[in-house]
């Protein structure tokens, strides 16, 4: 998608070529001139028609004029420059908008200006047409060049800029590039304000104010980084609105009967493409009236975390009060297929966690836990995409009404691979298994380790981080076993060089034959 027109017209000053149109101006009119011998009539004073009237600077006149000989009526002026004038005159001043045609360039100008004693005309608010393209500029002018504070300035390609002039130039102005996909209301960067650094550039590597419609019709307006070529990243404060996407809420943690309506608060394209950071997730009926919402500090679609101040100081949206704040539920529809599946049952061991122990079963036509775990007594309630604080809300419906000795735990993954910090997953994992042992002091947790993928090279060291975390507060407590499954990926400090064989094509999920080797080290472990 071509995100900026590409500069054609670098516009420093623009002058005019009005201020020859007579080079030699005199201070009277001259006689010399045909007058008609029928006069026309006004029904304020009587006009005469004339044709070829000579003006100061060699300009001539053809049209009506008053009995004090001024041009009064509708007429037109050519200049010495073969420029011309057409419109209404009264006491020698243009009456209202006039059409001003450059000769030599074919560039029109209408709207309203003003002529001096000697005939030459200066603009004053109109519209500047170029012959040679279909670009317009409107707006006020100053010594004949764009001198406007709201102007605006149309390429002909649906490309529009909207901002100052000052003396011909907008150049270090703060102004608004439109472009075509606000014009047909589709998908792409409808505009962004900035510095500008020539007529239709603004200028790159900064955050610029912007609005974006994406594919699936939401849009977002607020902070975007411009990368000053064909990048617009969301990046600071902004408004993702999902009100045409027809989202339930529960893509997102709240009500299922819900809608999701929009996203406030912080965005950064750095850490997880899109929303990271403290805002609110505001949901609706189906006809948006508000409904209800939830704070927090997210990552994507993720609740990451609590909100990282003080609520009462979160100025919501109109029609939402601070009564209509929800109970986060994520994954519900995940949530309630596992527990209509396994009702009441208990097992000894209890799998929960990511895509991994998620696609690890038959239904995903990679690998069989059922095969791998028919003789034994377990359930596997595994979510692809979760993070750890995600588990901390689904804990109490899918790991605690479950477990009666062990919990095989996978996550964090995604935790870092959406932008949460070492500590932000660490400290996620360290509550969810200690809410637990609250509950159940006697179960025994097998904490998995971050495996090392190809899509994920460049999170290495952070998962090796992680990991040595999960480590340490599983050494912490003799209840806990880490589970080292990176190790079989590993040479050393550095990924086995055949990584890929053990991936399907996404590289980031096992095969059948990474699988293999995962699961049993897995069984080994915890004494199958």
């Amino acid at each position: 998608m071509k995100k900026i027109l590409k500069t054609l017209f670098l516009l420093s000053a623009i002058s005019l070529p009005l201020s020859s149109c007579n080079e030699n101006p005199s201070s009277t009119s001259s006689a010399s001139s045909n007058i008609s011998s029928t006069s026309s009539s006004s029904s304020e004073e009587q006009l005469k028609k004339v044709t070829n009237y000579s003006l100061p600077g060699g300009a001539i006149y053809d049209g009506t004029i008053n009995k004090d000989n001024k041009l009064t009526g509708k007429g037109k002026i050519k200049f010495s420059n073969r420029d011309t004038l057409e419109g209404e005159f009264k006491e020698d001043q243009l009456d209202g908008e006039g059409t001003y045609t450059i000769y030599e360039s074919g560039d029109v100008f209408k709207g309203t200006g003003t002529l001096n004693e000697s005939f030459s005309f200066s603009f004053d608010y109109g519209t500047y047409s170029y012959s040679s393209n279909k670009r317009t500029y409107t707006g006020h002018f100053k010594n004949n060049l764009f001198e406007d504070e709201k102007a605006e300035f149309n390429f002909g390609t649906g490309t529009t800029y909207e901002g100052p002039f000052v003396a011909g130039s907008n150049i270090g102005q703060i102004g608004t590039m439109y472009y075509s996909p606000s014009k047909m209301k589709g998908e792409g960067v409808w505009w962004i304000k900035g510095e500008m650094i020539a007529l239709g550039k603004i200028k790159g590597d900064t955050i610029v104010k912007g609005f974006i419609r994406f594919g699936d019709r939401s849009t977002y307006e607020g902070d975007i980084y411009f990368d000053g070529n064909n990048g617009y990243y969301r990046c600071g404060e902004g408004v993702q609105d999902f009100h045409e996407c027809n989202y339930t809420a529960d893509i997102v943690g709240g009500p299922k009967d819900e809608y999701l309506y929009k996203y406030v608060g912080k965005f950064d394209y750095r850490i997880s493409q899109w929303i990271y950071g403290n805002g609110v997730m505001y949901f609706s009926d189906v006809n948006q009236v508000p409904t209800s919402y939830i704070p927090g500090f997210f990552t994507s679609l993720k609740l990451l975390k609590d909100y990282d101040g003080n609520e009462d100081e979160i100025a919501l949206l109109d029609g939402y009060s601070i009564d209509m704040k929800t109970t986060y539920h994520p994954q519900q529809n995940r949530v309630d297929d596992y527990v209509n599946k396994y009702g009441t049952k208990e097992a000894k061991i209890v799998f929960a966690g990511d895509s991994y122990l998620d696609m690890w079963q038959a239904s995903y036509n990679i690998t069989s836990y059922e095969e791998d775990m028919k003789d034994y007594d377990s359930i596997n309630v595994g979510i692809g995409g979760t993070i750890w604080e995600e588990w901390n809300y689904m804990k109490d419906s899918l790991i605690i009404p479950y477990c009666k000795d062990q919990v095989v735990l996978h996550l964090g993954f995604n935790d870092l691979h959406m932008g949460a910090s070492v500590e932000e997953a660490y400290s996620a994992m360290r509550k969810l298994v200690t809410d637990i042992q609250k509950v159940k002091p006697n179960i025994r947790f097998y904490i998995l380790s971050v495996e090392p993928s190809p899509a994920f090279s460049s999170y290495l060291q952070v998962e090796k981080q992680l990991n040595k975390k999960y480590q340490e507060f599983c050494e912490s407590d003799e209840h806990l076993t880490f589970v080292n499954t990176a190790s079989l990926f590993m040479n050393g400090e550095t990924p086995i060089s055949d990584l890929a064989n053990y991936f399907i094509n996404d590289n980031v999920h096992l095969n059948k034959k990474g699988y293999d080797k995962w699961v049993n080290m897995i069984k080994e472990t915890i004494g199958l």
